[in-house]
């Protein structure tokens, strides 16, 4: 009898099903991997293909996707009060579309 193992690895960071080069065979759409500083994204056979080794999880590709469909992509925490941008600061300081996104807000 085979044993089931409760040490699950989570599922690697990708585009999902509401991404717009899948829903819409011939688009285009390159926003994610102009976005990715260490070009750890790539479209390979039309689809998006993030390469979880080179990927630093920056989230910068989250706030460019127009479907919101990355997924499996943890971003930095960043720890607001009020107005301001306070400590424990990462060592991957906030992107411009993360401080806009969050004015916004």
């Amino acid at each position: 009898m085979a044993r089931l193992s409760l040490n699950l690895l989570p599922a690697p960071p990708g585009a999902g099903a509401s991404c717009v080069r899948r829903v819409v065979k011939k688009n285009a759409c390159q926003a994610c991997v102009e976005a990715c500083p260490l070009q750890a994204i790539a479209v390979e056979s039309g689809n998006v293909v993030i390469d979880e080794r080179q990927c630093n999880q920056c989230g910068r590709c989250l706030f460019v996707c127009p479907t919101d469909a990355l997924e499996n992509i943890q971003p930095v925490t960043r720890h607001w009060i009020d107005d301001r941008l306070v400590a424990p600061l990462s060592l991957q300081p906030a992107c411009v579309d993360e401080l806009l996104l969050w004015h916004f807000e």
